[in-house]
């Protein structure tokens, strides 16, 4: 390109001259894979990722019945299980599917964003929603929320697509199984769902707006999706049966309760990576509410048409409304369980952005979540790498013959089955709990991997142990005393190792 030809080039509304819309998006889609791939090894593998590796290691029917005692559905372990099979069970190759996912959300909301609004819109859309400091982090972790994040935002294209021509039935059937792999993905599908029938509902009451609510396809649709999860719904109403069982082993009742601050802090970890504690509250509430301003502004401005922005808006503010009122009673709020409604953030952005007739204001736009985005992106990324893979490594490297290996929890007694390659069990600390009743996990949840062979794996009482084996190591993620309280007598601490926030002791039984 000359001197002439480059003092030539300007803005024009579907980018830079000379340069192609195709060429942009690929330019972005290919930065967000980098955006991603970077520290994908360097966190730990936590207890849900190793319960998602361990589940896919079985066999399909194997597969299928142990996940039917988890409080997941089966689908992203059926992919992870054939991915598995073509890549390994490595960290890299473990993740490495949800980027795959991540990515491909990326081009699906650029994909989406341009038919709903403009190219310019779509390139911003794709821009912040590869940077988006939660859309990454789900990206490099090996569980299904990548995967339902992808799903949400095909299903609500499919959608926009049949409300503009309601009568191409299509749409509707590529709705329907979306929706449904969505369902077998994850059980808050439930709340995407509830903010399109809303949605749909709304758009039918104007005045001469088209009846959505009473073409026959759209409860076609939706009967086609209950009908395809009739199967799972069966399993879903036993685990809701056992709630107790789940509880055992910390599956469920985690989640503490919700209180009004909550709402502002879910929105600040959408848009920052983190939950906005450490500011005032009038800063707490700000953020938020600068948010909702923007959304207000979206629908008065008819940007797009007022259809599109109430399905955009729906998805994103109905569900964690919902979740956040239904939490009052039965606490369910949390941030990763709401990740595809967040996914819609980026495409609301793009198309305001674009549509602002202020070029330095929608130049100022731009920037301010861009740095928001990016702050939150590198604020997340780990300080230290796998500080447990360290620790497994080190009790492996002095693990003589006959040792016995207890792990404080079942949240890190997962990661460590999934560290260790050696040949010995790893033993889970199970004291009873202060009421008298024992602490063993049941066949729900975590414990559906161990149940068959509990006798083999819980320690109710370290003592136990002096019997069979002269050094035992104890390892601890967090309080040490707290975890294990006051060792045997005849156990002598010989060592104690600490890697970040984990710590293992080493005993001598004597």
């Amino acid at each position: 390109m000359s001197l002439q030809q480059v003092s030539n080039v300007s803005l024009s509304n579907n980018g830079l001259k000379g340069i192609s819309y195709k060429h942009y998006a690929l330019a972005i889609v290919a930065f967000s894979a980098i955006v991603r791939f970077i520290s994908l090894t360097d966190r730990y593998f936590w207890c849900d990722e190793a319960s998602s590796v361990l589940t896919s290691r079985y066999d399909v029917g194997a597969l299928l019945y142990h996940a039917s005692f988890d409080v997941h559905p089966p689908l992203y372990y059926l992919l992870l299980h054939a991915w598995m099979v073509l890549f390994g069970d490595s960290i890299m190759a473990a993740r490495s599917l949800s980027l795959v996912f991540g990515v491909a959300t990326v081009a699906l909301a650029m994909r989406f964003t341009r038919w709903l609004a403009s190219e310019r819109a779509a390139l911003i859309a794709g821009w912040l929603m590869a940077i988006m400091p939660m859309a990454v982090r789900y990206s490099q972790e090996a569980r299904m929320y990548a995967l339902m994040g992808m799903l949400a935002i095909a299903a609500a294209m499919v959608l926009a697509k049949w409300l503009k021509t309601p009568d191409n039935r299509r749409y509707l059937a590529l709705y329907a199984l979306l929706m449904t792999l969505s369902f077998y993905t994850h059980y808050f599908t439930i709340f995407t769902l509830i903010a399109h029938w809303l949605v749909v509902l709304a758009l039918s009451c104007r005045h001469e707006g088209v009846r959505y609510i009473k073409h026959p396809a759209w409860w076609l649709a939706n009967v086609a999706i209950g009908v395809a999860y009739i199967p799972w719904l069966l399993v879903l109403f036993n685990l809701l049966a056992h709630i107790a069982e789940l509880r055992v082993g910390g599956d469920v009742g985690w989640i503490p309760q919700v209180s009004w601050g909550d709402l502002p802090a879910m929105y600040w970890r959408f848009l920052t990576g983190h939950d906005g504690s450490n500011y005032p509250t009038i800063i707490l509430w700000l953020l938020p509410a600068m948010f909702v301003a923007l959304c207000a502004l979206l629908l008065k401005r008819r940007t797009m048409p007022r259809t599109f922005s109430l399905l955009l808006l729906g998805g994103i503010l109905i569900p964690v409304t919902l979740v956040f009122a239904i939490s009052w009673r039965t606490p369910l709020f949390v941030d990763r369980y709401l990740y595809s409604a967040a996914l819609g953030i980026p495409l609301v952005l793009g198309v305001l952005i674009a549509g602002t007739k202020s070029r330095v204001r929608g130049i100022s736009l731009l920037l301010f979540f861009s740095l928001l985005f990016g702050c939150g992106v590198r604020n997340d990324y780990p300080v230290e790498k796998d500080e447990f893979k360290v620790m497994v490594h080190y009790i492996n490297s002095h693990y003589q013959p006959n040792d016995a290996v207890v792990v404080s929890n079942m949240f890190n007694y997962l990661s460590y089955v999934y560290y260790n390659k050696q040949g010995y069990r790893a033993l889970l600390y199970t004291p009873a709990r202060p009421n008298g009743i024992s602490g063993k996990p049941n066949a729900y949840g975590f414990g559906t991997f161990f149940h068959d062979r509990a006798a083999q794996t819980y320690v109710d009482k370290l003592s136990v142990l002096s019997k069979g084996h002269r050094r035992v190591w104890l390892v601890s993620g967090g309080d040490f005393n707290q975890d294990f309280g006051r060792s045997p007598t005849g156990w002598v601490n010989t060592g104690t190792f600490k890697s970040g926030g984990f710590e293992s002791r080493l005993f001598v039984v004597r």
